[in-house]
């Protein structure tokens, strides 16, 4: 089964996190990245920037409209996700509350599909 586990960043929680402590993060989820491609287990992993940079298409009766931002005021966003192959959700929640930014986002864990199948 393919899950997507999806990071979802408060800001405030890195605040006064050194460059040092930063740097270490990173280098923790880029490990775990590794580990997970190595175990046959990862499809996809990206960080996503900040909301500020994101633009928000909605269609409506043949009618586009676009925004700046992200489509809803939050004080938490999505700041990245992992697509990854586990043979359970139990397996996947396992996965993601290894995860090294589980320490500082809340992260949702959401079974995937293929709609192509």
């Amino acid at each position: 089964m393919d899950f997507a586990l999806l990071f979802y960043i408060d800001e405030s929680r890195f605040a006064g996190m050194s460059a040092e402590e930063d740097q270490e993060l990173q280098k923790a989820c880029r490990d775990e990245d590794s580990a997970l491609e190595r175990a046959g287990k990862l499809i996809a992993a990206r960080a996503l920037k900040r909301p500020d940079t994101a633009k928000t298409v909605t269609v409506r009766e043949s009618r586009i409209v676009r925004t700046d931002g992200p489509f809803a005021e939050t004080k938490e966003h999505l700041g990245g996700l992992i697509l990854l192959r586990a043979e359970s959700m139990e397996e996947a929640l396992a996965i993601a509350e290894k995860a090294p930014l589980a320490r500082y986002a809340r992260v949702e864990v959401r079974p995937a599909y293929d709609i192509r199948a």
